[in-house]
């Protein structure tokens, strides 16, 4: 069976990618682009915020994130009835929506702690 229904790109809003820059090229907070895209897909999950991608273009393949299947078994089981392609775009969103909220932390404090966010992910 393929990922996500056949579904090969992962797509993310332009604003997004400038966060990336940031948050990975200029401030180090993460190592790789495809870190912080986990990071910010399980932290949309986790909060159950999603954001639509708009103004979209082609970051990465779907076999560089969900390389174990993770995202995409977690997306099947709360999200039953929808299909491949749908769940792809739900995993954009919940990823979109972490994105916005690690660049308003950032915003706001002028810092990232992970493990602060993890710490106050988990007493949700």
């Amino acid at each position: 069976m393929d990922k996500f229904g056949g579904m090969k790109k992962i797509y993310v809003s332009n604003e997004a990618r400038k966060i990336f820059i940031k948050l990975c090229d200029k401030e180090g907070f993460f190592p790789q682009y495809v870190d912080l895209f986990h990071f910010a897909a399980a932290l949309g999950l986790k909060l159950n915020k999603r954001k639509s991608v708009k103004n979209k273009q082609e970051f990465t393949n779907i076999y560089s994130i969900d390389t174990d299947g993770v995202f995409e078994t977690i997306l099947e089981q709360i999200h039953p009835d929808t299909d491949g392609k749908e769940r792809l775009k739900l995993l954009q969103e919940y990823a979109e929506a972490g994105i916005q909220i690690l660049k308003d932390r950032y915003d706001n404090e002028k810092r990232i702690d992970l493990e602060e966010i993890i710490e106050e992910m988990q007493t949700r």
